[in-house]
């Protein structure tokens, strides 16, 4: 795994120049759904750093990648950062694995459901994990595409610096 700041990108750091012209901009706002129904909509965490993650059970590097979240997570929540875990497995992927899946995990923040690709055509993912990273105006501020380092110092004072700003 590799931190978002070194000098030469890895193989697993791809970014779309769809993906990249989203920086700047306001994110957008998909309807996605709780794996027990409810209603989410991207928008209600606007004041709040948002880093969103698009993930699917069969992905390895998704779930590489998720552990180091949960670290994130724990550093950073009582800062303001907010993590939203998307799910894009289609609807032959039944409910109650993905939830075993995500309690077998052990992850502490909240997973949605993308199996329309309603969220992923909106951010134009075209590889996962897809990382964007909203700040507190809802706008694109960071994309990361492939498996980070979320746990990393350098990602982790990424985003420390962009919880100061919204202060």
């Amino acid at each position: 795994m590799t931190s978002l700041f070194e000098s030469e990108p890895s193989q697993d750091s791809q970014f779309s120049q769809d993906q990249v012209e989203l920086i700047g901009e306001e994110g957008p706002n998909p309807t996605i759904y709780g794996f027990s129904g409810e209603k989410f909509e991207l928008h209600n965490l606007r004041g709040k750093v948002t880093l969103l993650t698009f993930w699917a059970s069969w992905c390895g590097p998704c779930q590489v990648e998720l552990p180091t979240l949960k670290t994130l997570h724990e550093k950073l929540e009582k800062k303001g950062l907010s993590i939203v875990a998307i799910n894009v497995d289609q609807d032959d992927v039944g409910i109650s694995y993905l939830k075993h899946f995500w309690s077998q995990m052990e992850l502490p923040f909240d997973s949605f459901r993308d199996s329309k690709d309603l969220a992923m055509k909106d951010f134009k993912v075209d590889i996962l994990p897809a990382n964007y990273i909203l700040d507190q105006h809802g706008q694109v501020a960071i994309v990361a595409n492939g498996a980070n380092d979320w746990s990393h110092p350098q990602n982790i004072g990424l985003i420390e610096e962009l919880l100061k700003d919204g202060q």
